[in-house]
């Protein structure tokens, strides 16, 4: 043992593992290896040949290719949509109103609330200024009709292009008109006239959605929806800025604009020309009508829309003004608020509010039944449901009609309370109603086609322009007082007044009037070796018919450029 023991201590265990390791580490694999295969568990149980494998695949694969696909869960895949049509509706903008939670999570026994605060109203923004000229339909002055002729029979009025309005059934308050959509097919004399107008218009938009945002919280509402039945605007201001020379060009005084001088040279159109946005985008009190122009059969979106604003195609104007008509003749005016709004809710109707009233007119049936006698989709699209104090109505149908003709009266004052895109159209808290009901129904309605739009269309003309100024502008909007009277407001002087303005908008982009006359130089005449004048070539707008004048004539040195003379123009017939 004692050798044993020497020999370790004195062993090379470098020498030993070289010499073998390759033996030592064969004996542990198999060592390992032995115990694998003591420790395996032999069985003979699986008797499944590879022929009865195949036979239960081939009897399985038979009686799913046999079982039937139900219609239920097919319709659930078809029809199949294309990529693009996926994209579309990825790309949809969300319906916040959809997703809004109205039930309170944890109900008190007494319900909490704070009081009201001061509202933070948002002005008109991104404002855009420019100017056009158009030859505007009018009506001659009525002549008074003898009493032989009032006895003589009426012929049937001739179809006239669009615009064309009978004008005895207007006077006497029996016309479809009003509706500011364009009178297409309706009919009328040929004694419409043209009148050259020049004018700027000026265009922006109202953030609606983030107004009803801070309304919301200034309340203390529960959710956004329920902040438009609160919502109103009243009037609207315009100031106009004129540019000076000089480095400094916007250093002039800001000007009041007189809004009754457009809303008057509106009211002499003979018509008023088919709405080009949708009329959930336009607010009847700040959304100018378009008046009549007999040049083209649309106005050009670039001119009197905005790019942040939709607009429709010809047929899809038509078919709006097919759907306010369908609504006009199953509703009626009640429920029109014709005393509180101002601006141009005194020559429009409300196109919103009418849909709203015929979507609760026997439940929506009769809307249906006229949309579907005119081809049309029932249901149509609906209003903003109404949430104002006085109930029923949206916003924003022009009413060109009543008034518009001389002896024709005052016409009807455009009217009717707001409210959301929908049917229900029920009126807010304050209207007697339940609380969000207005907004909530209007956001849907029985229709179920449209939801409300996130931005309003301020459209203004100023027809008072002078040639060669150059002009920007601003706005002002008045807007209801919520919590006016109201005792649970965080300080008195929120109660205090009826209304309140919103800040003054930042000034539009600068448009600049053309010039009346342009004149080029054509031929200079002579006298023997000394020139005595020059010819020139003149191009001239024409206020009387709205087309140019084009002549040429001689002018002496020394004389003013100018010559009254009979020139051909072009005449456009009504």
């Amino acid at each position: 043992m004692k050798d044993f023991l020497a020999k370790l201590k004195t062993m090379n265990y470098k020498q030993f593992a070289l010499e073998h390791g390759e033996k030592i580490g064969l004996g542990v694999v198999g060592v390992v290896a032995l115990a694998c295969l003591g420790m395996t568990s032999w069985s003979s149980d699986f008797t499944v040949t590879p022929e009865d494998m195949e036979k239960q695949a081939s009897k399985v694969d038979t009686e799913l290719k046999a079982k039937a696909w139900p219609d239920a869960e097919k319709s659930t895949f078809l029809p199949l949509k294309t990529a693009d049509e996926e994209t579309q509706v990825a790309l949809k903008p969300v319906e916040l109103g959809r997703f809004e939670w109205e039930v309170e999570m944890s109900p008190k026994l007494y319900p909490r609330q704070r009081p009201a605060g001061e509202i933070d109203w948002l002005p008109v923004s991104e404002l855009y200024a420019r100017y056009g000229t158009m030859p505007m339909g009018v009506w001659p002055p009525a002549v008074p009709e003898t009493p032989v002729e009032e006895e003589k029979t009426k012929k049937p009025a001739k179809k006239g292009k669009k615009g064309g309005h009978d004008a005895d059934a207007l006077m006497a308050g029996e016309g479809v008109g009003g509706f500011g959509m364009g009178m297409n097919d309706m009919g009328g004399p040929s004694a419409e006239k043209a009148r050259g107008v020049r004018f700027n218009v000026v265009v922006g938009v109202v953030n609606v959605l983030e107004q009803q945002k801070r309304l919301a919280k200034a309340m203390n509402l529960d959710v956004t929806s329920q902040a438009l039945q609160y919502l109103e605007y009243l009037d609207f201001k315009v100031q106009r800025q004129r540019a000076v020379p000089g480095p400094e060009p916007w250093t002039g005084p800001w000007k009041d604009l007189s809004t009754e001088s457009s809303i008057d040279v509106i009211a002499e159109s003979s018509d008023q020309d088919l709405e080009i946005v949708p009329v959930k985008y336009t607010a009847q009190v700040f959304t100018s009508p378009l008046p009549h122009r007999l040049d083209v059969d649309w106005w050009d979106p670039d001119l009197a829309g905005h790019p942040k604003v939709p607009t429709l195609t010809e047929d899809e104007q038509e078919q709006q003004d097919a759907q306010n008509r369908a609504a006009a003749e199953v509703t009626s005016d009640e429920g029109e608020d014709k005393t509180k709004r101002r601006g141009f809710a005194k020559n429009q109707r409300d196109a919103n509010g009418l849909r709203d009233r015929a979507e609760r007119v026997d439940g929506g049936k009769a809307f249906s039944e006229k949309l579907r006698s005119m081809g049309m989709p029932a249901g149509g699209g609906a209003g903003r449901g109404g949430h104002n104090a006085g109930g029923g109505g949206g916003r924003g149908m022009p009413m060109p009609g009543m008034g518009n003709m001389p002896g024709a009266g005052g016409g009807h004052a455009g009217g009717g309370g707001r409210g959301m895109p929908g049917a229900m159209g029920m009126p807010g808290m304050r209207g007697g109603g339940m609380p969000g009901m207005g907004a909530m129904g209007g956001m849907y309605g029985q229709s179920g086609m449209e939801v409300g739009a996130n931005l309003w269309l301020f459209r203004y003309f100023d027809f008072d322009v002078e040639p060669g100024e150059c002009y920007r502008y601003r706005v002002q909007l008045e807007v209801l007082n919520p919590n006016f009277g109201e005792s649970f407001v965080d300080a008195p002087s929120v109660a205090e007044g009826e209304t309140r303005t919103t800040p003054w908008s930042a000034p539009s982009t600068p448009a600049v009037v053309e010039k009346d006359v342009n004149y080029a130089l054509a031929k200079v005449s002579t006298r023997g070796a000394r020139p005595d004048g020059a010819e020139l070539k003149v191009v001239q707008f024409d206020t009387n018919n709205g087309t140019l004048l084009s002549d040429q004539f001689k002018v002496l040195y020394g004389a003013y450029v100018g010559k009254v003379m009979k020139s051909l123009h072009l005449d456009i017939p009504g």
